[in-house]
């Protein structure tokens, strides 16, 4: 989705309702026991309005709020990013960034608007926050090798500018978790490598460094880095990290027959030592990725299949679907997977798949709107 060091593209761009049991399709076992439905909040938007939808799965029930009309959130949104329960949905307009911080539980809203007009002095990377600062990634002066993060405090007030690295050829996808700043790069002869910094006390913490191997992050249950290192003819392994010590604490090697590019996993999380991912298939294909499961001790790979579902929505719709995220859900152990249907022209816009690891189709729930993103 949006690794390589690519400048961030600038684009410029009902009150609540009910949605009852009518909507939700739900499918049982050969023993006719109820599968176990996983609860959860994905936002989208229509031609109009952006939407949040909460799903009860012990009830089987969910309620739409339409955020456009009740807290003023525009549909342009270009990046959301989480930090706990808050997110901070981005948008762009004649040279200034915006930011809506919004808490999806209460139901607040703050609007930071044009919190950092574009300058020719530097060229942005990756924009992100923490509770209450902005975080610019951006190489500065423009067009050089030096890696900086422009630091905005959210009321305004005076910036700071921290410097990354020195000689660096790309930059990757960075994350932001619980204080610190973790930056994936490329080095200006070749070598891979992740700086983290505490951005609260702007120190940098350690910068690991992993020759050609490709630097993939995810965390596991304990909260902890794992850099899944990949590259295409070499050895994969992996790395964990202690996230307070950042000291490796376990490691080992895998064989997967592909490569993860440097930064975020999408949909990536590490459960007793089985790595949950978004596997991209090669096109053409019904579908662009799915959910995967890859057991780091043995490297056995489930690719869960889509296809069939995905070819039955489509024929009883007559639209095209489109996934838009895989989240894996482990308190159940299901996968929710949004899905937009193109063009979109009959009463409903998207829904949501559940799908067990046996790759059993346990729901199916219809939206009236696009579903874009899940709340973590």
């Amino acid at each position: 989705m949006k690794r390589y060091c690519i400048q961030i593209l600038f684009l410029i761009g009902f009150i609540c309702y009910g949605c009852s049991n009518d909507a939700i399709e739900e499918v049982t076992d050969d023993d006719d026991e109820i599968a176990v439905t996983p609860s959860f909040t994905v936002f989208g938007e229509n031609d109009t309005s952006f939407f949040q939808f909460d799903f009860d799965g012990d009830l089987l029930t969910g309620e739409t709020t339409n955020l456009t009309a009740t807290l003023g959130i525009p549909t342009n949104i270009f990046q959301t990013q989480q930090v706990q329960d808050q997110l901070t949905l981005y948008t762009f307009g004649q040279g200034d960034f915006s930011a809506y911080k919004f808490n999806p539980i209460t139901a607040t809203n703050q609007v930071f608007e044009n919190f950092y007009n574009v300058s020719i002095e530097r060229t942005v990377v990756w924009i992100l926050n923490s509770e209450n600062e902005f975080l610019l990634v951006n190489f500065s002066p423009a067009g050089s090798d030096i890696l900086t993060t422009l630091i905005l405090p959210n009321g305004g007030g005076t910036e700071e500018e921290l410097l990354l690295l020195e000689n660096v050829e790309a930059s990757f996808e960075p994350i932001f978790r619980e204080n610190r700043l973790i930056a994936p790069y490329q080095d200006t002869e070749g070598n891979f490598g992740v700086v983290i910094v505490n951005v609260a006390e702007r120190v940098i913490l350690a910068n690991f460094t992993f020759d050609n191997l490709m630097p993939g992050i995810v965390f596991n249950e304990e909260g902890n880095i794992v850099f899944i290192l990949t590259r295409t003819g070499e050895q994969s392994r992996y790395e964990v990290i202690d996230f307070n010590s950042l000291e490796v604490v376990d490691e080992g090697n895998f064989s997967l027959n592909r490569t993860f590019l440097p930064g975020p996993l999408d949909g990536g999380q590490i459960i007793a030592n089985r790595l949950f991912y978004t596997n991209p298939f090669a096109q053409p294909a019904p579908v662009d990725f799915g959910p995967a499961i890859l057991d780091l001790s043995n490297s056995e790979n489930q690719i869960i299949d889509l296809f069939p579902f995905v070819r039955t929505i489509e024929m009883e719709t007559q639209n095209d679907l489109r996934v838009t995220e895989v989240m894996y859900d482990s308190a159940t152990g299901n996968f929710i997977v949004p899905y937009s249907l193109e063009p979109g022209l009959d009463t409903s816009n998207g829904g949501v798949l559940v799908i067990s690891e046996e790759e059993e189709l346990l729901q199916n729930i219809n939206l009236q709107f696009r579903p874009s993103f899940l709340l973590r």
